[in-house]
């Protein structure tokens, strides 16, 4: 390139940078009804990215002006990545994969939830249900729930110093309702029902709530033999029966042929599929040869038919950047499962509607810790509701 090239490089950057100042301030000199009109006609997904460029459009977005007239955009689907429980992290962002477009990490900042804005204090999202987002709040131990698109939120449940974060598992379901899982307790709330415990005689591993049923796997303690167990909610057996719940209170899901299908799984753990009438089951098949796993397993299980169908089995190209992983985790949802490593920077995603298999790079980076996520559907129409009861 040559001088004069130069020059005229920089002038046009010059005029660029000029054109967007004075674009910049035409902006904010708009009226807010016309600003309103602009918003309402992009997606979700640009009003997102829209919520970092500057505190006027936040403000914007955010009024109660607006989001009634965006009452018609559909729901996103994200994915809300975390690193493990026992890993420092800010509470100040969260940040959301969109599977559609998956080179890209979304922003959702905290900083408007202030009484929790401390040095002491960390926020960590562990579940989400109609829109909203459920955060864990330590050392207090305590559930928040919020909407990180309208910057709403509420208080919504003290558990106590005896429940650690490491070992909780938070299901959702209607509006108001909780089920808190910490080894061999469990906690549920809601706003009509009240707050009830109940212990556990074994430790059930990846709870997951379909429909009115709750969901997990046991561990028989027979060499690591997991079983299918399926239990009520609360409010469907009233709250004496829950409070004196037995094993006997969780069905057994099992047929004869199941055996070969969990034998042949190392560290299982289910997640939700479409609808309600499927479950996922993710985990490494065990080799013939030694105690290794050759590759990972993505297994379907149809409810109405009670049948294990194979849907997914990890390349062995892709599955050699796990096989030196200490510690690897699957989560995921609907139509997407993932997988995270230790020291395996970038995560794996299966797609149930391609059956594609392909990596997510830049998503962990630098990162040595596992990832761990669950699906959101944001929304700007979801309100946190408040507590009345703790």
């Amino acid at each position: 390139m040559t001088d004069a090239e130069r020059e005229m490089e920089t002038k046009r950057g010059s005029e660029s940078a000029t054109e967007a100042v004075v674009n910049s301030s035409a902006i904010i000199e708009l009226p807010s009804e016309l600003l309103f009109t602009i918003f309402s006609r992009l997606t979700l997904r640009e009003i997102v990215i829209c919520h970092s460029v500057c505190r006027l459009f936040r403000q914007t977005l955010t009024s109660t002006s607006f989001i009634p007239l965006a009452s018609h955009i559909p729901p996103l689907p994200l994915f809300i990545l975390r690193p493990s429980n026992h890993h420092n992290h800010s509470s100040s962002t969260l940040y959301a994969l969109d599977p559609f477009r998956s080179h890209q990490l979304l922003r959702l900042p905290l900083d408007f939830m202030i009484p929790f804005r401390s040095k002491e204090t960390t926020l960590t999202p562990v579940a989400s249900s109609f829109g909203l987002l459920y955060l864990w709040s330590n050392p207090h131990s305590s559930i928040i729930v919020c909407n990180p698109l309208t910057l709403r939120f509420r208080f919504l449940l003290m558990l106590g110093s005896s429940w650690s974060l490491r070992h909780v598992t938070v299901l959702v379901g209607s509006p108001g309702e909780v089920v808190v899982f910490n080894h061999r307790s469990a906690i549920y709330f809601s706003q009509t029902f009240g707050r009830t415990s109940t212990d556990l005689p074994y430790r059930f591993r990846s709870p997951i709530l379909v429909s009115d049923k709750i969901f997990a796997l046991c561990d028989t303690g027979l060499r690591r033999q997991w079983t299918l167990v399926s239990g009520k909610k609360p409010q469907q057996f009233g709250r004496p029966a829950w409070e004196t719940v037995e094993f006997g209170s969780w069905e057994r899901v099992e047929r004869h042929e199941w055996k070969a299908v969990f034998d042949s799984l190392e560290q299982p753990r289910l997640i939700r599929g479409r609808g309600n009438n499927e479950i996922l089951m993710a985990g490494g098949l065990r080799s013939l040869q030694d105690a290794t796993c050759s590759t990972f397993l993505i297994l379907r299980l149809d409810l109405d038919r009670l049948e294990w169908d194979e849907v997914g089995r990890m390349p062995k190209k892709m599955f050699k950047c796990f096989k030196d992983s200490t510690k690897l985790k699957a989560f995921g949802g609907g139509d997407w499962v993932f997988f995270s490593g230790k020291c395996v920077q970038r995560l794996a995603m299966w797609n149930s509607s391609s059956l594609d298999w392909r990596w997510l790079h830049g998503v962990d980076g630098r990162r040595k810790s596992v990832r761990k996520g669950f699906l959101f559907d944001a929304s700007l129409t979801s309100v946190p509701w408040s507590s009345t009861s703790s």
